[in-house]
């Protein structure tokens, strides 16, 4: 009697290729087993290395005769980089023998970075920061840019103007944007404080009152009707800003205080943020 020995299953491909990967996002690929047995045959126990993961879901517990089914090879890179992985069988019979492959992905992130992180401006004006893309080992996917203000901040509304950079389109990193963060005052006059809204002009009312109550008594007049005149020209300019009158207020406007506004950049998968510091002011 002769024979030869053969193993019971082959293995479609030795190798699979995912390319770029987003780190902490998986990609799923699939090799076929098939039984070249004359009977029914257990399925291989199947062991992986690297960032790599197999399932024999499809197959269930046994393969039919010449049967086949899909195994499952899943990358799911948590670092930066190229990264390699082996499939292997986790017995030494020959029953199992050349059921191997090798596979290979790369890792890819990108950072945003604002600059300044933080700055102050008064109700009514706006202000502006730089976010910058970065990508991280060969990172090249087109990102989506969003930029929100803070509800509490009413009135206030952040966007990108224009964005400089390579590839294939303009927010694909590298790539510099510059965020625009606009304010509204309480007032149609920027800055305009209300009562008490214009220093240097209270300052000469005062001091007019204080050289008022000095010379009471001593001084004439005409000295007296002129210091009077002087107190109330510096009340009354600094309530209505130099108008005559007061000015209209908006309907909607930013109230003093320090608000948050964040920066997001997506690919789909990956989501990245950065957040400004906003410091608002009324004069």
């Amino acid at each position: 009697l002769t024979g030869t020995g053969t193993p019971g299953y082959t293995l479609s491909g030795t190798s699979l290729s995912y390319g770029n990967q987003d780190v902490g996002f998986s990609a799923t690929q699939t090799l076929t087993l098939t039984s070249v047995a004359s009977g029914p045959l257990p399925i291989p126990p199947f062991v992986t290395t690297g960032p790599f993961s197999v399932s024999t879901a499809a197959c269930g517990n046994t393969i039919a005769a010449g049967a086949s089914c899909p195994i499952a090879i899943t990358f799911l890179p948590t670092t930066t980089g190229p990264l390699n992985g082996t499939l292997g069988v986790n017995s030494t019979s020959l029953l199992y023998n050349g059921l191997s492959a090798s596979f290979t992905g790369n890792g890819v992130d990108f950072t945003l970075v604002l600059n300044p992180a933080a700055g102050s401006v008064v109700a009514g004006d706006a202000v502006s920061t730089t976010a910058t893309l970065t990508p991280i080992a060969g990172f090249a996917t087109p990102l989506s840019i969003g930029c929100n203000v803070t509800a509490a901040a009413t009135a206030a509304v952040c966007s990108f103007g224009t964005a400089t950079g390579t590839g294939a389109g303009l927010t694909v990193p590298p790539a510099t944007l510059t965020a625009s963060i606009s304010t509204t005052s309480q007032y149609t006059v920027v800055g305009y404080g209300g009562f008490g809204g214009t220093g240097v002009l209270w300052l000469a009312g005062m001091l007019s009152g204080w050289l008022l109550w000095r010379t009471r008594r001593r001084a004439g007049r005409m000295l007296r009707c002129g210091l009077m005149l002087a107190v109330l020209a510096a009340i009354g300019l600094s309530m209505t800003a130099c108008s005559g009158k007061l000015p209209a207020q908006n309907p909607a406007f930013t109230s003093p205080g320090s608000y948050a506004v964040t920066v997001t950049a997506t690919d789909g998968f990956l989501i990245h943020s950065a957040t400004y510091n906003l410091s608002v002011s009324s004069k």
